[in-house]
């Protein structure tokens, strides 16, 4: 019974594949021109149905010009970390003492100490290394835990740098010891 079922599908088959087109013979095969053109032409006089809605929606802004905002708290973090390295690289004589200057306040005594130091008695090599920070912004005033490094003693020195707000940025405003 089998092999019934497979002659009469073969058959059958057979009897239906010329149905499926007019042609008795095969299709020539496509030559390599014709595989690598259209088939169909475009008409020359298409006609546009819709064009495409502009809405509000999909205006862009201007591009804000400079750098992204930095947040307060990093702000402040890059603020105690560029007073440290302006104030070795015074001790290197690489950086003018005014470069360190105005990094502060103008009541900002032991700034003022630093400053002094580092133009009177220059080191001549790096003085202090910022070995971590943590900021605490607050309004227009950040606190700063700060492990520092003096570098020729090898000491670390917990301080916080209290910063206020200045046109330009983060300024020092008090540098003290920590009591931890």
């Amino acid at each position: 019974m089998r092999r019934t079922a497979i002659i009469i599908a073969a058959a059958a088959s057979l009897a239906l594949l010329p149905a499926c087109t007019d042609q008795s013979e095969p299709s020539p095969m496509p030559t390599s021109e014709d595989a690598l053109t259209t088939a169909t032409e475009e008409p020359e006089d298409a006609a546009v149905t819709s064009e495409p809605v502009e809405t509000e929606d999909e205006t862009e802004e201007p591009a804000a010009e400079g750098p992204p905002e930095m947040p307060a708290e990093a702000a402040a973090n890059e603020a105690v970390a560029n007073y440290v390295t302006t104030l070795s690289n015074v001790h290197l004589g690489e950086a003018a003492i005014e470069e360190l200057t105005v990094l502060a306040t103008d009541s900002c005594a032991t700034c003022d100490n630093f400053e002094s130091a580092a133009g009177q008695n220059p080191l001549g090599q790096e003085y202090i290394r910022l070995i971590s920070s943590d900021a605490v912004v607050s309004g227009g005033s950040a606190r700063v835990r700060s492990q520092i490094e003096q570098v020729d003693g090898a000491k670390r020195l917990d301080t916080i740098f209290e910063l206020v707000e200045g046109d330009g940025g983060w300024l020092v405003d008090e540098i003290l010891l920590s009591a931890n």
